[in-house]
C-alpha cells in the first residue's frame, strides 16, 4: 500500500513549470512567463526544451510529483539517486497501470531529462525570520537516467518500459539542495488518484501550494482570469508561419507564445473546477467581472472521500500483503530496492512469512519518514536481523508546515541501536545547514546536549534538518519536556 503522503519542493509547485495542457503543438519547444500569483512577488520562468523535444506539459507534472515524493521516501540520498521500477514509480505518481501509461512515463523521464529552466530573482530559500529569500538560477530537472530490465518478453522491444522495469534517477542539485533544507511540502496522494486528469492535479497542486504560503489566506484565493491562464500554462503559440516555425526551431530560440482568452481558460478549467467541488476541495469557484478583467474567486472545503484517513493516520504504515508464490516474494524485494540477485538468494533463503513481515517493518518505516541511507540495504538487514526490529513500529503524524501542532513525541530508534554517542556524529548528522549563524548554532547544541544523553536518536537529529525554525524551535520544547 502506498503511503498516504508524497513529497512536492516547493520552488517547482510555486513556479508551475508545466504546460497545463494534456496535448501541445511539436513546435512548443519553450515558453516564458511573468506572473504574479501571490505576495512573494513576481514569478519569472523561462523553458526550454532539449533537442528533439517538446517543453513538460500534461502528465509531466504527476511524474515529477513522483520523483520527489520518491527521493524523500527513499531517505534523501546524498548522491540524488532514485531507485525504483516503473510500476511503483506510477504508484508514487497516483497514476494507473499498463501500457500506454508506462510510455508515457517514459517519454516524460526524456523531457524531463532534456529541459532547462531559467529562473529570475524567484527561487526560494526559506529564511529565519518565516519569508524566504529569493534568487536566480538555471538549472535542468533530472542529471541521469538509466534503465534495467529483467523478467521482460522474449520479444522485448529496446528501450520500452515494463512495469518490473528498474530506473536509476539522478536529480538534479539545486532541486536536492532546496529538499534536503526542507523546503517540501505534503501532497495527499489519494486526493490525487481521485482526479481524473492532468490540469485537474495540477490545479489542485498549485491552489495548495498557494494557500500555504506564509501569509496567505488558507480559506479563500483571488487571482486575475489571464494570470492564472499564464500561471498555469494554458498557452499556445503565436507563430503560425511554418518557416518561422522552423527556424526558431534551428536557431534554438524560445517561440512566441500567447495566453489563451479568457473565455477558453473558462472553458478549459470548467471540469476541473467541476471536480474539486465534487470531492469537497474547492466550496465554489466563482468568475467576478468580464473580460480580460475577470477574477477568479476560489473558496477552499474540507476533502471528503472514501478513502480519505484522517483519524486513523498510523494506518499508513502497513502493507496489506496476500499470500504469495516465490516470484511474488521476489518482486516484494526488489520493490523494496534488493537487487534481483540478492533477491532470488533471500527469497531461498527465508521463508515468506519472514519476508512479509519485514516488508510491512520497511514500509511503516518508510512512511515514518524514516532516513534509509541504502533502502535496499536496510531491508535486507531487516529481514537477517528481526531482533533488532519489534514489529510494532510507532508512526508519528505528518504535521503540515506552517500549522505547528502540540504531539507526544516519539522517538524512533536508530539503525543501528549499539552506536557509540559522539558530538561528531550529532554534527555530522545536523549538518552545516547548523553553523549558519547563532540562532541556528543554539538549536544545533540543545539538540547534540539531548542526542548525547540519549534523549533522542541520530534520526531525530537528522529530520530536524528537513523542518523550518520554527517547527525546529517546537519539536525542541517538546524533546526537552519529554525528558524532564
Amino acid at each position: 500500500m502506498t503511503p498516504r503522503f508524497g513529497t512536492e519542493e516547493r520552488n517547482m509547485a510555486r513556479l508551475s513549470p508545466v504546460v497545463g495542457f494534456n496535448r501541445i503543438s511539436p513546435q512548443m519547444v519553450g515558453w516564458h512567463k511573468t506572473v504574479q500569483v501571490d505576495h512573494m512577488g513576481p514569478v519569472e520562468v523561462t523553458c526550454s526544451a532539449g533537442r528533439d523535444q517538446v517543453v513538460p506539459h500534461g502528465i509531466d507534472a504527476d511524474v515529477l510529483f513522483a520523483l520527489t515524493t520518491l527521493y524523500d521516501w527513499q531517505g534523501q540520498p546524498q548522491n540524488g539517486q532514485i531507485r525504483v521500477s516503473v510500476h511503483d514509480l506510477c504508484n508514487a505518481a497516483g497514476l494507473s497501470h499498463g501500457g500506454t501509461t508506462y510510455e508515457r512515463v517514459r517519454e516524460s523521464l526524456q523531457r524531463w531529462l532534456l529541459v532547462t529552466y531559467k529562473i529570475s530573482e524567484c527561487w526560494g530559500t526559506p529564511s529565519q525570520k518565516g519569508k524566504w529569500d529569493f534568487s536566480s538560477l538555471t538549472f535542468g530537472v533530472i542529471s541521469s537516467l538509466r534503465q534495467k530490465d529483467h523478467g521482460v518478453p522474449e520479444n522485448y522491444a529496446l528501450g520500452k518500459f515494463y512495469a518490473s522495469t528498474f530506473l536509476e534517477i539522478t536529480l538534479n542539485a539545486s532541486l536536492i539542495q532546496s529538499m534536503v533544507i526542507g523546503h517540501i511540502r505534503n501532497i495527499d496522494i489519494n486526493i490525487l488518484k481521485n482526479l481524473s486528469s492532468p490540469l485537474t492535479r495540477i490545479l489542485y497542486r498549485a491552489l495548495e501550494e498557494l494557500r500555504q504560503i506564509p501569509g496567505a489566506n488558507s480559506e479563500s484565493y483571488t487571482i486575475g482570469i489571464r494570470a492564472w491562464g499564464d500561471h498555469l500554462g494554458l498557452r499556445t503559440l503565436v507563430i503560425r508561419n511554418d518557416e518561422a516555425v522552423h527556424d526558431t526551431l534551428i536557431k534554438g530560440k524560445v517561440p512566441q507564445t500567447e495566453i489563451l482568452s479568457p473565455s477558453k481558460i473558462r472553458r478549459t478549467l470548467a471540469p476541473a473546477h467541476e471536480e474539486l467541488i465534487k470531492i469537497g476541495y474547492l466550496k465554489t469557484s466563482d468568475f467576478i467581472g468580464r473580460g480580460s478583467e475577470q477574477q477568479i474567486y476560489y473558496r477552499f472545503g474540507k476533502v471528503d472521500l472514501p478513502n480519505s484517513i484522517e483519524s486513523d493516520i498510523a494506518n499508513i504504515a502497513i502493507t496489506k500483503l496476500n499470500d504469495t508464490s516465490d516470484s511474488d516474494l521476489i518482486q516484494i524485494l526488489t520493490d523494496r530496492f534488493v537487487g534481483q540477485k540478492k533477491a532470488s538468494e533471500l527469497a531461498m533463503r527465508y521463508d515468506r512469512d519472514q519476508i512479509l513481515d519485514a516488508a510491512k517493518k520497511f514500509d511503516a518505516k518508510r512512511a515514518a519518514r524514516y532516513k534509509m541511507h541504502s533502502p535496499g540495504g536496510f531491508m535486507v538487514k531487516i529481514l537477517e536481523q528481526p531482533e533488532n526490529y519489534p514489529h510494532s513500529i510507532p508512526v508519528e503524524p505528518i504535521l503540515s508546515e506552517y500549522k505547528p501542532q502540540k504531539t507526544n513525541v516519539t522517538i524512533i530508534e536508530t539503525e543501528e541501536p549499539q552506536v557509540e554517542r559522539n558530538y561528531q556524529s550529532a554534527y555530522q548528522a545536523l549538518g552545516k545547514r547548523f553553523e549558519e549563524n547563532s540562532a541556528m548554532r543554539e538549536y544545533r547544541n540543545r539538540a547534540v546536549q539531548l542526542y548525547i544523553k540519549g534523549k533522542i536518536s541520530i534520526i531525530n537529529l537528522i529530520d530536524l534538518k528537513t523542518l523550518e525554525p520554527i517547527h525546529i524551535e517546537n519539536k525542541l520544547k517538546d524533546w526537552e519536556c519529554e525528558s524532564n
